[in-house]
């Protein structure tokens, strides 16, 4: 919790500092994303496992480094988890939803294909590491209502990689955005292997998003 509030504090301060010094023409500017995530896991057992329809949303700042590169370090609320089916020996067929919410700290650096970074059409391609904190973690019946049920097994952290590539269209003082990105962990997120049956159980995200950065 105390490296939640810390890591919570830095960020605000980060983005308290973009907005000042973009007001003096600071290379820092400031953009929001939102879209859908398709969340699923990998795991030694991957039977019935499948994608999650889930969605992101998240805020970020950009520093640039020369004509082509900048950091984004971002703040984001995202959806990973996985839909699952299992079929028992009496031929029942059971669907649930593995949801897991979490606020995400990723920081990306992005190559920037366009002449100059405030080139009207930019191409980018990007990748970077990303510190997580687990906020919920529950099993859903599907179609039945009232079915959440508390996960309590789960690590309360991860961690991992995220890559994609995107494109900016420059309207005015606008950047218009669209991205996909891939996200992995690296870590195993069960905290008892032996109490569960997703052995070796990560996380896997590609999301569609779109956004908009203000310069």
């Amino acid at each position: 919790m105390k490296n939640f509030i810390l890591l919570f504090m830095v960020v605000i301060f980060l983005f308290s500092e973009t907005y000042a010094q973009n007001e003096n023409g600071s290379p820092f500017v400031w953009g929001m994303r939102l879209g859908i995530n398709w969340a699923t896991i990998t795991s030694d057992n991957k039977e019935g496992l499948e994608a999650r329809t889930s969605g992101v949303i998240g805020a970020f700042t950009r520093h640039k480094l020369g004509e082509n590169f900048v950091v984004q370090p971002e703040i984001n609320y995202t959806l990973k988890g996985a839909a699952r089916r299992i079929v028992d020996n009496n031929d029942l067929q059971f669907d649930y939803s593995l949801s897991f919410d979490f606020f995400e700290i990723p920081v990306l650096l992005k190559y920037n294909f366009g002449s100059t970074v405030n080139s009207k059409f930019k191409p980018e391609l990007f990748v970077g590491p990303f510190l997580a904190f687990k906020l919920s973690s529950s099993l859903k019946l599907d179609d039945v209502p009232n079915s959440d049920i508390d996960i309590t097994n789960v690590k309360s952290t991860d961690y991992g990689l995220a890559f994609g590539t995107g494109m900016g269209f420059k309207i005015d003082n606008v950047d218009l955005l669209l991205e996909l990105r891939y996200t992995l962990s690296l870590s195993s997120f069960d905290d008892n292997v032996a109490q569960s049956d997703l052995v070796n159980g990560k996380y896997r995200v590609f999301s569609i998003t779109t956004g908009f950065v203000i310069n």
